[in-house]
């Protein structure tokens, strides 16, 4: 329902045997009727084998995203755990939403697919979806700016 002003995706170096990983970006018209601001989407999928290859892929992701000044949702199937990704949002001062919340079907005690955003933004809402479309359940966020302050 936002506009997208500008879109790239990205193909991480191959990993066999896992098949082809990458990430989209879609970049954004964010208007919450007082100030209009570009924000950038990421949807990413991480090799499912190996946390070194993850490790990796979210440097190369780092170096694509590093120069963009947006504001930034990071989203999708990072195949890792509860511990490595929210270190790694630490490490790039990103923000997580760290209530553990089960999103792969088969294995109920996983949580894969996480939703990362910028300083600038807040986690309004957040929750896992019930129905099951694919092997994961969905994450739903809805995602904010913070309120600035007057005169700011």
């Amino acid at each position: 329902r936002l506009p997208i002003t500008d879109s790239f995706s990205f193909a991480f170096k191959p990993t066999p045997p896992t098949t082809k990983k990458g990430f989209s970006l879609a970049q954004v018209l964010w208007d919450d009727g007082k100030e209009e601001r570009l924000i950038d989407i990421v949807s990413v999928h991480l090799d499912f084998l190996r946390q070194s290859k993850r490790d990796e892929q979210l440097e190369e992701m780092r170096e694509k995203l590093f120069s963009r000044e947006n504001e930034l949702i990071m989203m999708g199937d990072f195949n890792a755990d509860e511990k490595i990704v929210p270190k790694y949002a630490d490490q790039n001062h990103y923000k997580v939403f760290r209530r553990s919340s089960k999103t792969l079907k088969s294995f109920s005690e996983d949580r894969i697919d996480w939703i990362l955003i910028t300083s600038a933004l807040e986690f309004i809402d957040y929750r896992v979806a019930k129905e099951v479309l694919s092997d994961h359940r969905a994450v739903i966020s809805h995602i904010g700016y913070l309120k600035r302050a007057p005169g700011h």
